[in-house]
């Protein structure tokens, strides 16, 4: 029995030690080759995959340098963690600003050489010598791609990595209905909103909500990791000192410790990690390691999602109750809105949809324009056409009652118009309830753990007085 039971805690240990290696250096080779597959899908497991790596390696940052402060000094042991998921976000806020900053400078630029009329190669290379160097390497790679024939699309998507999946679209379907002045004008005034904090683009641009989601990732994970750091450290000793003393814990005291069952009621490893106080301190953990993870990931290019991978989360988020509202709705605008300007180039239907469905960064809409391109090709009636395709009861009402391509195009815009406003309202509800709800639940949480954890002691200054009275 004790030569199994040797063998089973060689294997447990034996397991880490040979899989964290594995980790470390095989998943970024499987990440490489994910990535540079075509199916959207398949780059969207590669760049999951690199979440799970870059959490990993942030768990394994922490959990060295929290060891190695404490063995010096243990305050610092207990305070590294937070501090060094602090620092990273703001490493990743730093960061990302700058390539919003690159991707804003590249745009401008592309909309002043388009609007003056002068060549893209050019006007980029004239811009060169104004710029940091790593914007003067982005320039020159984009302007050597442009003069070999290159499509700018795709040339942004290959040197200008900082360019958003949705920029990429609106300019691809742009380029494909001759309407690329009109995208750029439109695009440079979204990054000039984003950069004041003004209008629906500031939500998706400098100001964006990364800060609060961070924030609010770093507070959830130190409450939990603080919560779990006294349901494993200073209930267990509660108890034995109540014990030595004969005197009852109070309600709040014995309601909490029997909700997290800690070590103290565990008799072996197994049951200890199974408990509710094991299953917090994992969830602890898990919540540093994917703060950090999110942070280093978008200090590196693979932060900027790929268009076909942002294309697959924004239908994975659209079946999200509350935030489906606002992926959908988005994505809808922004389909509508490519629409109008398809149609006021003068293209036909089928080239349309193509443009709408590139636009909306979602595969889910992208499927329902295509399923719409395929029946008004059969010869379908747009407004029968919209109802097989899946489209909204008021948008297809709305664009059947256009009679010409004028009428499709105000008939596009409006409805743009109408999904626009509808997002807005829903982000700025989610802005005005996320933040009050994650503060009150926090305080909440730590309110009854300061109280459960302060009011042993009162308890026991109130026997020790009455002790010493009668004796």
């Amino acid at each position: 029995m004790q030569a199994s039971l040797f063998q089973v805690e060689y294997v447990a240990w034996l397991i880490p030690a040979l899989g964290a290696p594995l980790v470390l250096f095989g998943v970024p080779v499987i990440v490489y080759a994910l990535r540079k597959s075509r199916r959207a899908y398949v780059q969207t497991a590669g760049w999951l995959l690199s979440l799970f790596w870059w959490s990993f390696v942030g768990l394994v940052v922490l959990a060295l340098g929290g060891l190695a402060l404490g063995v010096v000094v243990p305050f610092f042991g207990i305070l590294v963690p937070l501090l060094l998921v602090g620092l990273t976000v703001l490493a990743a806020r730093v960061a990302w600003v700058g390539r919003r900053q690159r991707a804003f400078t590249v745009v401008c630029l592309l909309e002043q050489a388009v609007r003056m009329g002068l060549p893209m190669p050019t006007a980029l290379r004239a811009a060169m010598a104004g710029e940091d160097p790593r914007t003067r390497s982005r320039l020159e790679h984009l302007a050597s791609w442009l003069e070999a024939g290159g499509g700018l699309s795709e040339g942004l998507e290959r040197h200008v990595p900082e360019t958003r999946a949705t920029q990429l679209a609106r300019i691809d379907a742009a380029e494909r209905t001759g309407t690329l002045p009109t995208a750029l004008a439109e695009l440079h005034a979204e990054d000039l909103a984003a950069v004041r904090g003004e209008g629906p683009a500031g939500s998706d641009g400098m100001g964006g909500p990364w800060l609060g989601v961070a924030y609010g990732a770093v507070v959830a994970a130190g409450v939990l990791t603080v919560s779990a750091g006294i349901a494993l450290l200073i209930f267990p000793k509660y108890i034995e000192i109540f014990d030595d003393f004969g005197v009852m814990l109070p309600w709040a005291t014995r309601v909490t410790f029997s909700l997290l069952n800690t070590a103290y009621l565990c008799s072996d490893e197994i049951a200890f990690w199974l408990s509710p106080g094991g299953a917090l301190l994992v969830g602890s953990a898990a919540g540093l390691g994917l703060t950090v993870g999110v942070a280093l990931q978008t200090c590196t290019r693979a932060g900027e999602m790929p268009r076909g991978v942002a294309s697959v989360l924004r239908g994975w988020w659209g079946a999200v109750p509350g935030l489906g509202l606002v992926v959908r709705r988005g994505a809808w605008a922004r389909s509508l809105d490519a629409m109008s300007l398809a149609v006021a180039s003068g293209v036909g239907l089928p080239a349309v949809c193509d443009a709408a469905g590139r636009a909306a960064v979602d595969r889910g809409v992208e499927r329902a324009w295509a399923r719409l391109a395929r029946r008004t090709e059969a010869g379908d009636p747009l407004g029968d056409a919209a109802k097989r395709a899946g489209l909204r009861r008021f948008d297809r009402s709305v664009l059947a009652d256009a009679l010409g391509p004028s009428d499709l195009e105000n008939a596009a815009a409006f409805l743009a118009t109408c999904h626009a406003a509808a997002r807005d309202r829903a982000l700025l509800l989610w802005r005005g309830v996320a933040l009050p709800a994650v503060i009150v639940v926090m305080a909440a949480v730590v309110g009854w753990l300061c109280y459960a954890m302060f009011a042993p002691l009162v308890v026991l200054i109130e026997s020790v007085i009455v002790g010493w009275r009668l004796g």
